[in-house]
């Protein structure tokens, strides 16, 4: 998630890499778009980075306060949609508050991988153990959805990181 402060710009970038290599001279498009109704704010095309190959950037403003979505896409490349909070200023402290808390609980709280129908999911609950706090359903590298997972590989996957 992207958090900005309203009327103050802030960078929306890629890092545009293709087999471990960055990638110079794309055309990376992107539109900055109402979460509430989908309307248009901003849109244009990233612009290519002097001092890092591969790294395309824009530095729009918003001018009211509310949640927006950027969409990045560029041919050949999967699409990117990053969510944007645009807040008035004395709000960020509790927002970075509330971040760093759900955070915390992503780390400690009961977390359950689960298949739904042919996908599997991550769930992480609250505090109580009740309430979901996130339920994603997993995906590959490429975006496709995980559809089987061996038994035991996430507990040895785990158990080498330890």
């Amino acid at each position: 998630m992207i958090r900005a402060t309203k009327s103050n710009a802030f960078s929306v970038s890629i890092s545009l890499i293709d087999n471990n290599a960055p990638v110079s001279g794309a055309t990376v498009n992107y539109e900055i778009r109402n979460a509430a109704d989908d309307s248009l704010l901003a849109s244009g095309t990233l612009t290519e980075s002097a001092n890092e190959a591969g790294i395309y950037y824009a530095n729009p403003t918003i001018d009211t306060s509310g949640d927006y979505r950027a969409y990045i896409s560029s041919a050949g490349y999967a699409p990117i949609t990053e969510d944007i909070q645009v807040t008035e200023e004395e709000s960020n402290i509790n927002a970075i508050a509330s971040d760093v808390t759900l955070l915390i609980k992503c780390i400690k709280n009961k977390k359950e991988l689960k298949k739904a129908g042919a996908v599997w999911q991550l769930i992480i609950y609250d505090d109580n153990g009740i309430d979901e706090i996130l339920n994603k359903d997993l995906k590959d590298k490429d975006g496709s959805n995980i559809t089987d997972i061996q038994a035991g590989a996430l507990a040895q996957e785990l158990a080498s990181s330890v």
